[in-house]
């Protein structure tokens, strides 16, 4: 896939709505810890943290990378290594680390910021600027998953689609959908695929999972 652009930005291009702007409602809600995750992987994969089973070690690195460099600040004060959940719940909901994404894809004319502000709110709304950026990334989503032509990097991509719930953003027919999610599942299945992707992105599932019930019985 595209090598200029971070698993975390390319996540976010996928989760802007090409039609009316802004990040679609779907993938909003999850997005939160789907980039905290997606940063984890990037940081394992880039050798500035070891992924021990369920759990995440950060390494003593001077990054060039801002997000990666936000989170290793922040993790300075925890001792040892922390399950993948306590770092997904420590970060939410990660606005300062949505905003230097934002900030890098628009200093590459990808996208363009729109500051909103509603009482005493406020947020940066993203505008697509570079569509055609967007739809590469499908294509090549496409690609690996119908094709089986799997990089790391693609495989970290495929394994946090579903977390992101924006498989009907990329394919529009149910039956091509169904295929998709089928085909993802059983590439998971297979040897190849890297222990820390295994580890990471089913706790992304499970975190959102548990963060969307304790939502609706605070609700009742």
């Amino acid at each position: 896939m595209e090598n200029d652009l971070r698993l975390s930005e390319k996540l976010i291009l996928l989760s802007i709505n090409p039609e009316k702007e802004g990040l679609y409602l779907s993938a909003r809600n999850n997005l939160p810890y789907v980039l905290t995750g997606a940063l984890l992987m990037e940081m394992v994969h880039e050798g500035e943290a070891e992924s021990k089973g369920k759990r995440i070690q950060f390494k003593a690195h001077f990054p060039e990378c801002k997000t990666h460099s936000f989170i290793l600040d922040k993790s300075k004060n925890a001792n040892g290594d922390k399950r993948i959940k306590y770092w997904l719940n420590k970060f939410y909901p990660n606005k300062k680390i949505r905003n230097i994404i934002y900030e890098r894809l628009k200093k590459d004319h990808l996208i363009r910021l729109e500051q909103k502000k509603f009482l005493f709110f406020k947020w940066l709304k993203p505008h697509l600027t570079n569509e055609k950026a967007r739809r590469q990334i499908i294509k090549e989503v496409d690609h690996a998953i119908f094709r089986g032509d799997c990089s790391v990097e693609d495989m970290m991509l495929l394994a946090l689609l579903e977390p992101l719930a924006i498989y009907n953003k990329i394919y529009r027919e149910r039956e091509k959908r169904k295929s998709a999610k089928r085909k993802v599942k059983e590439l998971f299945k297979r040897s190849e695929v890297p222990a820390f992707i295994k580890d990471i992105a089913p706790a992304v599932r499970s975190t959102i999972i548990a963060s969307r019930a304790a939502t609706m019985a605070a609700a009742t």
